[in-house]
């Protein structure tokens, strides 16, 4: 609050609001892209701009879900954002998950024939980037789906919501996991293992909401991530607050792995 406050004392409303645009248009300029030759368009979020990748990677789950919720909330400012929504749904409909059709798969390649592919033969999901890419489904119909009867926004977001719940939640503990290969592979280890950017508890308050079918088990999810964040400060985030990347199943509790010096 006192940051928040302390803007607003210094700028005006407008001025802020000319500092936002003008940072979201050079955003857009740098990261967004189209591909090309496609109907209905496509376009995707270039996050290794700045970091190229030996693969050639091109976007994954995370970005497009960064972009699902950007455009719908900049779209006062912009009359092209719902297009551009429209064109990153395009996008992540072509390339869904490999173990759920309901999910994106995370992560995507440029071949040097210029085809943007999945990085690999079974390319799974990622949670972070499926929770924000549903929440951006939540907040388009919010804003255009009352206009627009025919829009599926609210059925996409609500099979994204189930596909989470039966594939990115371990049933016997609600931790988030890492994605849907985890349950489907069978990895024993990975169903005691769980990731701080998982943890987005706004968005799991919103899916309470809607996703009545489900609405216990995410009550059961927010719980489990309180009761692991409250653990974990009592312990090395006590003095500064930070959270760990990761958190392994040690004893009935969570904790931060630790690094074996070799």
């Amino acid at each position: 609050m006192l940051y928040n406050n302390t803007l607003k004392s210094t700028y005006s409303q407008k001025t802020l609001n000319k500092i936002l645009v003008s940072f979201y248009e050079e955003w857009k300029t740098r990261y967004l892209r189209k591909v090309q030759e496609t109907s209905p368009l496509q376009e995707y979020l270039f996050y290794t701009y700045d970091q190229p990748t030996e693969n050639n990677a091109v976007t994954c789950s995370e970005a497009m879900g960064y972009g699902m919720c950007i455009f719908p909330m900049m779209s006062p400012f912009d009359k092209d954002a719902k297009k551009h929504f429209e064109a990153l749904c395009n996008y992540i409909k072509h390339y869904p998950s490999y173990y759920n059709p309901n999910l994106m798969a995370w992560q995507q390649i440029e071949t040097p024939d210029h085809i943007i592919i999945n990085s690999s033969d079974k390319t799974s999901s990622a949670t972070d980037g499926d929770m924000d890419i549903t929440y951006g489904l939540l907040l388009a119909h919010r804003l255009w789906g009352k206009t627009n009867p025919a829009s599926n926004y609210f059925n996409d977001a609500r099979l994204r919501m189930n596909a989470l719940m039966m594939r990115c939640v371990f049933p016997q503990t609600s931790i988030l996991l890492l994605g849907d290969w985890v349950l489907e592979e069978n990895q024993g280890f990975y169903t005691g293992v769980t990731r701080s950017s998982d943890f987005i508890t706004y968005t799991i308050k919103n899916f309470l909401k809607v996703d009545i079918q489900n609405r216990c088990k995410w009550k059961n999810v927010l719980f489990r991530i309180h009761s692991i964040i409250n653990y974990q400060m009592t312990l090395q985030s006590m003095l500064n607050g930070l959270m760990p990347d990761f958190f392994i199943q040690v004893n009935h509790h969570y904790i931060a792995p630790h690094i074996q010096s070799t």
